[in-house]
C-alpha cells in the first residue's frame, strides 16, 4: 500500500510541475500514462494479495511434518486417546498398510484414501481375529463384542463353513460388498472422526475429513475422502517398522484386559502367521523352484523346508503368493525378519516380471489352490519398504552374520527395471 501511495504522489507532483513550468502537457502524455499504468497495476496486486491472505487464513494448513514429530503425535494418540474398542488400532494399521500398498512405480505416495478403501482393509485385518480363543471369540469392546466383529462373525456363519476372506470375496461377492458397506458406515460414524481426538482436544497430525462425529451423514452429498496431511504418507512408511509392533502390543494388551487374559499369547494369536495353513502351497512352490532353496540354490530335503515371507511378516503382513518363497528351514531361521540383500531381491523381482515363465506358473498355483497372488500389491509394498530404508541400513545375504550395505540407487534401479505390464 505504501508503494501505491508513493506512485500516486509522484504522478500528481509531476502534473503540477508541468503546469508551473508552463510546459505543453501534451508532450508528456506518454510519460503521465506510464505513471497511471504503474498505479493501476499496483492496485491490482494489492487486491490479489488481500485475496491470497484471506484464502490462506480460511483454508486448512498442511504442515510438512518430520517423522519424529509424527511418531510423537501418534504415541500421544495411543497413550491419551479414548479407547473403548480396538477400532482405532485397526484404523491406524489400515492407514499404514494403505500408505505402503499405494506406492506407485513413479515413487509417489498416495495423498488420500476413501472410506471404502479403509473399510475393505478393516475387514481384512479383523477377519482372522474372529477365530475362537479358548472356545470363544475374543471380545474387543469394553461394553461387549465390537459391532464390526459381530458382523464379520455373522458373515462367516452364514457360509456354514470356515473359509478364507479371499474365497469369501470371490464366491460370495454380494455378501462381501454388504459386509464392507456396513463396516464403512461404522467407521464413518466413529473411529475416523475420533482417532485424532485426545480428551476434548483435537490433535490433527494425520488427515483431514469433511465431517465430524456429531454430523448427520447424508448419502447424497457425502464426501468420503480422507486427505492426508503433507508428508504423512512418506513418514508412515518410514515409521512402519517402529509403529506396527507398538500398535500390535497396545491392541493385544487391550484385548487381554477386556477378556481378563494374559497378553503374552494373544499378540501371536491376533497377528501371527502360524494360524494360516500353507501346506497346500508346498508342492507348487517346490515345483516352481525346482526343489531348490530360494536363497542358497541348494537342494531341499523333505520336511526341512519352510515357506518364508520374502518381505518379512513383521514389516508388513502379506500372505500373497507373490511374497512367498520356499527356503531351507535353517536358512529361514538365519534370515529371521531381515530384508534380503540385493542379489536375492533381483532374483525375486525377476520372478514377478510378467515376462517370466515363473509368473505364469504362480498364476496357475494361485488358481489351483484358490490362494491370492497379489502381484501388484506385493510389488508396491516391497518398493515402499526398500526405497524408504535409511542410508545406514544393512541387508541380509547369507548365514547369521553376512550382511551388505544398503545402496539406494542400485535398489531403485532394480524396481524401475521390472516389467509389470499385463
Amino acid at each position: 500500500m505504501v508503494i501505491v501511495l508513493v506512485l500516486f504522489r509522484c504522478w500528481i507532483s509531476t502534473s503540477y510541475s508541468f503546469q508551473v513550468l508552463d510546459i505543453d502537457l501534451r508532450l508528456f502524455v506518454g510519460f503521465k500514462f506510464c505513471w497511471f499504468y504503474c498505479f493501476f497495476i499496483c492496485i491490482r496486486l494489492k487486491i490479489f494479495l488481500e485475496i491470497y491472505l484471506l484464502i490462506n487464513r480460511t483454508m486448512p494448513h498442511y504442515p510438512q511434518q518430520d517423522p519424529i514429530k509424527l511418531a510423537e503425535g501418534i504415541l500421544q494418540l495411543l497413550d491419551e486417546g479414548g479407547f473403548v474398542a480396538t477400532y482405532k488400532y485397526a484404523l491406524m494399521i489400515a492407514l499404514l498398510d494403505l500408505c505402503i500398498e499405494q506406492k506407485q512405480k513413479s515413487g509417489l505416495e498416495a495423498q488420500s484414501f476413501t472410506t471404502l478403501q479403509i473399510a475393505k482393509k478393516i475387514v481384512e485385518i479383523y477377519w482372522p481375529q474372529t477365530k475362537e480363543f479358548k472356545q470363544q471369540p475374543l471380545r474387543q469392546n469394553t461394553k461387549g463384542q465390537a459391532v464390526v466383529l459381530t458382523r464379520i462373525i455373522d458373515a462367516q456363519r452364514s457360509l456354514g463353513k470356515t473359509t478364507s476372506l479371499y474365497k469369501f470375496k470371490i464366491e460370495n461377492q454380494k455378501a462381501y460388498n454388504k459386509l464392507v458397506k456396513a463396516v464403512e458406515r461404522e467407521y464413518i460414524i466413529n473411529p475416523i472422526p475420533r482417532l485424532q481426538k485426545v480428551g476434548k482436544q483435537r490433535l490433527n497430525i494425520l488427515y483431514e475429513i469433511g465431517w465430524d462425529e456429531n454430523q448427520k451423514i447424508s448419502k447424497d452429498d457425502f464426501d468420503n475422502t480422507i486427505r492426508l496431511y503433507a508428508g504423512v504418507a512418506d513418514n508412515l512408511v518410514i515409521l512402519n517398522n517402529l509403529i506396527r509392533p507398538l500398535l500390535y502390543r497396545h491392541w493385544a494388551k487391550m484385548v487381554a484386559d477386556i477378556n481378563k487374559l494374559e497378553d503374552s499369547r494373544l499378540e501371536k494369536f491376533l497377528f501371527g502367521f502360524d494360524r494360516i495353513n500353507t501346506r497346500n502351497l508346498l508342492e507348487g512352490l517346490r515345483e516352481l523352484q525346482g526343489g531348490l532353496c530360494f536363497y542358497t540354490g541348494k537342494k531341499l530335503t523333505g520336511g526341512h523346508e519352510d515357506i518364508d515371507h520374502f518381505i518379512p511378516w513383521a514389516r508388513y503382513p502379506d500372505n500373497g503368493l507373490a511374497n512367498l518363497v520356499l527356503a531351507d528351514a535353517s536358512v529361514n531361521r538365519q534370515k529371521r525378519d531381515f530384508l534380503a540383500g540385493t542379489q536375492h531381491l533381483e532374483k525375486w523381482l525377476m520372478r514377478l516380471s510378467t515376462t517370466s515363465e515363473q509368473t505364469t506358473i504362480m498364476h496357475q498355483i494361485a488358481r489351483d489352490t484358490k490362494w491370492p497372488f497379489e502381484l501388484i500389491k506385493t510389488y508396491n509394498v516391497a518398493n515402499s519398504i526398500y526405497t524408504k530404508l535409511p542410508d545406514h541400513a544393512l541387508l541380509w545375504q547369507h548365514g547369521k552374520n553376512d550382511f551388505e550395505k544398503f545402496e539406494k540407487p542400485k535398489i531403485e534401479h532394480l524396481f524401475l527395471t521390472i516389467n509389470l505390464s499385463q
